[in-house]
């Protein structure tokens, strides 16, 4: 049997065709040969680097190709291996996908990534499971090193450890593993030391994940176990290893003086990558004087980083997952910009993390909030901070509490190991209006919204919101203080809006959708726009696509069933059918030339929902489609067919009246389900006089008699929202 017979799927679904793979895989295969498992593995390793560099929509698919080609070869008798070698196998996969995962942005699909490689599974949402450490450490024993003598357990191990300590720094699903790892990895660091870069990571990661979670006993001692390491090295010998301890130094040193000699000895140094030298230098620079002082080098160092991503990242989903998992490397410098009132200078440091080849300023009126820093939320606009102080590390885990409860969530707190998550009984991601008033008392008590009265609000533009960004903070801001701002993501100028003259429509297969677009239709031509419907059954996706990409239309509008990737955020998709769907990543590629701005209505549940994975701009639909010439518009969460329906007549009733204004049209509809039924009803009744259109005649009828509409709380009227 040859290699390529015992893994038959990896063999023809492999990216690597090189001369060289192709020797290994018509190798023999016999089993009881270490050379055997020495050829597999590096198999293994080429070709998971090779599948990297494809779209990692692929590189997702692929990789579990091979989990599950090792997984079946382990089960066979004809193909299984001795002294558990693919069970090795299976680890040394996971410590070759995880790293790049981490590194792609791609963090919260890494969950089962771990858990195949180490537990040899994955597990269901709420599965509950013992913790074995044992399933690592055993590799460790002197067996399997005599067992495969060529490759080094120590590193597979150590690579797989820190690519995990550093998925936790953020993601909480595997907190208590990295907790029983710990004592572990600082044996094998103590043992040997960080002459390799993979020894070097995990020291690195271990501390940040330490410091991340409050442990700080395991933080000092991660410290001080790492300043050991750095001087135990030489540049001569270990330059790489030394770089990467002293760039982990001066990230958290807590003595300025020493912690500015160090950046000043490896800031030019060769070898240092952009990110690090990104990284440093916001940190050596966090006080207001200093940010001051050097805030030229800060944007250089950013602008340097930003446009490497550019360069070697082409697709827009991919380029936000990559920029949004480092974004923390800026929060001290945004809570200190935004507590000093410096609204201008943060506009300016975030236009350099996203456009980096921008010229154009931003402009003025823009409201900056960090909903989670130590003394409050933070408000700054108009060269002027207003805090509205409260203990957040006792306030805002009550928040995250209501937000899973309301919104059927499993957002995690950092440091909380004892943090109980319920798993939700009717899907991630589902209101639950019994929540409602909790929840909307909760968001309030917490963002004090009125606090901001204190500016001028007549000269806020646009609304910049770091973290939480799943919260209806537009829908609270109506109810509380009678006016919105746009969610101001793109940070682009925008082109300039007009009155609708052009729309294009597509009838999903969402229980409303028929009705929906019966009065559109209506309302649009009533208005003397142009109409082009494409409807399911009749339309295809290319049709879709080519309609998108036209710069003929001034509002595209989809009426439809939509799903958020919880884990995988760049498959969110709408449905154009049942059969047809379009997810993020393919209409993120979609450029369209137009010179005017149009809008992009998504009435389908969760286009507004973007992945926690970053504090300002994430993955999701609003985040990425916003661009200088297109604004989106869609819900947060789980919509209400009939609310769904309803907001969008009602978007359609201020554009079909002349309004050049998307962004008010979405604020009166909002307002008007904050009135609730009866006041809906009478503006519909309304639109004709006596002579009420057969279609607006079918919706009032519908809503005079239903009574989801009644009562309404803010899980209902409060899911739109309006991304510019």
């Amino acid at each position: 049997m040859k290699i390529k017979e015992a893994f038959p799927t990896i063999y023809t679904s492999r990216y690597d065709s090189s001369a060289e793979a192709e020797n290994l895989w018509l190798r023999e295969y016999i089993q009881s040969e270490s050379e055997t498992f020495y050829f597999i593995s590096l198999l293994l390793s080429v070709e998971c680097d090779t599948a990297a560099q494809q779209p990692i929509a692929i590189f997702r698919k692929h990789i579990q190709l091979i989990f599950d080609g090792l997984t079946a070869a382990k089960n066979s008798p004809e193909t299984v291996l001795p002294h558990l070698g693919l069970e090795l196998l299976i680890l040394l996969h996971g410590a070759n996908v995880a790293p790049i995962l981490n590194q792609l942005g791609a963090l919260p699909e890494n969950f089962d990534t771990f858990t195949q490689s180490l537990y040899g599974k994955k597990f269901d949402l709420g599965e509950e499971y013992s913790i074995n450490t044992e399933l690592l450490w055993r590799f460790m024993s002197p067996q399997y090193q005599q067992a495969y003598p060529v490759i080094d357990i120590s590193q597979i191990i150590a690579r797989w450890l820190g690519a995990l300590y550093y998925y936790s720094k953020a993601f909480g699903g595997l907190l208590a593993e990295c907790a029983e790892f710990a004592p572990g990895a600082i044996r094998l660091l103590d043992i040997e030391g960080a002459t390799t870069q993979v020894n070097a990571q995990l020291a690195t990661q271990l501390h940040g994940w330490a410091t991340s979670q409050g442990q700080p006993i395991l933080a000092a001692k991660m410290f001080e176990l790492i300043e050991i390491l750095y001087a135990d090295l030489t540049w001569d010998e270990h330059p790489e290893c030394k770089l990467h301890l002293g760039v982990q130094l001066v990230l958290t040193l807590q003595d300025r003086t020493l912690r500015k000699r160090l950046y000043d000895l490896i800031i030019n140094r060769p070898g240092l990558h952009l990110v690090a030298k990104m990284q440093m230098t916001c940190q050596v620079n966090t006080s207001y004087p200093e940010i001051q002082a050097n805030f030229a080098k800060i944007l250089t160092a950013v602008r340097n980083y930003s446009s490497d991503v550019e360069t070697r990242v082409v697709e827009p989903v991919e380029a936000a997952y990559a920029k949004s998992r480092i974004f923390n490397t800026l929060e001290k410098l945004v809570g200190e910009l935004c507590r000093k009132g410096a609204s201008t200078q943060l506009a300016i440091l975030l236009n350099a993390f996203y456009h980096p080849g921008a010229q154009q300023e931003l402009p003025d009126g823009m409201l900056f909030i960090i909903p989670n820093a130590e003394e409050g939320v933070i408000y700054c606009a108009q060269g002027r901070t207003i805090i509205h102080r409260q203990d957040t590390q006792m306030e805002i885990p009550k928040l995250v509490d209501i937000m899973n409860l309301a919104l059927s969530q499993l957002h995690s707190l950092r440091g909380h190991v004892d943090q109980v998550i319920p798993v939700p009984t009717k899907g991630v991601g589902r209101p639950m209006y019994e929540y409602g008033e909790e929840f909307e008392q909760t968001v309030s008590a917490y963002y004090n919204l009125n606090s901001i009265k204190s500016f001028d609000l007549d000269l806020l533009t646009a609304l910049c919101a770091f973290n939480f960004n799943h919260l209806p903070l537009q829908a609270l801001m109506i109810k509380e203080l009678g006016m919105t701002l746009p969610i101001y993501v793109s940070l682009q100028p925008k082109a300039p809006t007009g009155r609708v003259r052009s729309v294009l429509l597509w009838q999903g297969n969402s229980m409303t959708s028929e009705l929906e677009i019966d009065v559109l239709a209506y309302l649009f031509q009533r208005s003397g726009a142009a109409l082009t419907i494409l409807r399911e059954g009749e339309s295809t996706k290319q049709d879709f696509m080519d309609a998108y990409q036209s710069n003929e239309y001034d509002v595209v509008w989809i009426s439809s069933h939509g799903e958020l990737g919880n884990y995988e955020p760049d498959t969110s998709h709408f449905y154009l059918s049942g059969s047809e769907t379009v997810n993020l990543t393919e209409i993120a590629a979609v450029h369209v030339e137009r010179e005017m701005r149009r809008l992009f209505f998504l009435n389908i549940c969760e286009g507004g929902a973007n992945a926690q994975i970053g504090d300002f701009r994430n993955v999701g639909f609003g985040h990425v489609l916003s661009t200088p010439n297109q604004d989106v518009l869609s819900h947060l969460w789980m919509t209400d067919p009939w609310v769904a329906l309803v907001f969008g007549v009602l978007i359609a009733v201020k554009l079909s009246e002349g309004s050049d204004s998307y962004f008010e049209a979405y604020t009166f509809a909002t307002k008007s389900l904050l009135e609730g039924r009866d006041y809906i009803i009478a503006q519909l009744s309304t639109l004709d006089g006596e002579n009420m259109h057969s279609a607006i005649a079918a919706l009032v009828e519908r809503l005079t008699y239903n009574s989801s509409m009644v009562n309404m709380n803010i899980l209902r009227w409060g899911s739109g929202v309006y991304y510019m």
